[in-house]
């Protein structure tokens, strides 16, 4: 996956910005995958 390259790469840079930077990236997709699947459901009902 892009994402453990993007951490190893990271990783030289100290954990607590790795830690940092990964758990936005995490919340983001969350997020991002949540409001798809709400957008469905959404669709869905209202058709």
């Amino acid at each position: 996956m892009v994402v453990r390259r993007w951490s190893a790469g990271w990783a030289g840079g100290g954990w607590a910005g790795l830690g940092r930077c990964g758990l936005v990236v995490v919340v983001l997709m969350v997020g991002w995958a949540l409001g798809i699947f709400a957008g469905r459901v959404d669709a869905s009902v209202r058709r």
